[in-house]
């Protein structure tokens, strides 16, 4: 549920002036004994490239991500991502599964997160 509402969340501030209806064109997601932000994989600016921000965003956070992993030993259970076809970007290398949509994704993410509980359950209980 947190999952859906967080994809579909859109932003209450300025929705008249900047057009704030518009659903996200890439969401990843993982599974993971502790969260790893990737925020800094933009503390430098991009340039947009001719098509727009979205290719080399999903480019950089999937460097740093690889990255990140590689420094910090720390693996996700699972990870997958969703990419709108419209958005024109190739397909990253280090950000899991891809899914044909938001609501794949969704679906996919909580179950990998049913998964892994189990598997903590069964390991718990022996």
């Amino acid at each position: 549920m947190f999952a859906r509402a967080f994809c579909r969340e859109l932003p209450t501030g300025k929705q008249n002036v900047t057009a704030a209806h518009t659903w996200p064109d890439f969401v990843y997601t993982t599974v993971t004994d502790r969260p790893l932000s990737l925020v800094t994989a933009f503390e430098k600016a991009l340039r947009p490239s001719s098509n727009g921000y979205l290719e080399r965003a999903v480019a950089q956070l999937d460097r740093y991500n690889k990255g990140m992993v590689a420094f910090t030993g720390e693996h996700p259970h699972w990870h997958g991502h969703a990419i709108s076809p419209a958005a024109g970007a190739d397909e990253p290398a280090n950000l899991g599964e891809l899914h044909t949509g938001i609501s794949d994704l969704v679906r996919a993410t909580t179950d990998a997160a049913a998964d892994t509980a189990a598997a903590r359950d069964t390991a718990g209980a022996a």
